[in-house]
């Protein structure tokens, strides 16, 4: 429970940072700088390794067992969810 609980931190705290290095940046802009796009490839990573090493889902739907990583985006460029709220994918 305790490594769980590391991993979903790990997936939160990437998740903050990768939304605030891009706070002030168009897509032009991030297009055009190597290094935000470097930061935010490496949290966007890091969430997807602590999201492999999470193997519970509480819903029970095993989501996370078996989408776990980046394989495939669960949202799609604009925000709007790619998988139905309720299903499993």
């Amino acid at each position: 429970m305790e490594r769980d609980t590391g991993y979903l931190m790990d997936m939160l705290v990437s998740a903050k940072l990768a939304v605030e290095y891009l706070e002030g940046t168009d897509k032009a802009g991030f297009v055009t700088d190597v290094r935000t796009q470097d930061a935010v490839v490496r949290r966007l990573e890091i969430i997807g390794e602590a999201s492999r090493r999470f193997v519970r889902c509480q819903s029970g739907c095993g989501l996370w067992k078996v989408k776990g990583g980046m394989g495939r985006p669960w949202f799609d460029a604009d925000g709007s969810p790619l998988v139905p709220a309720g299903t499993c994918g």
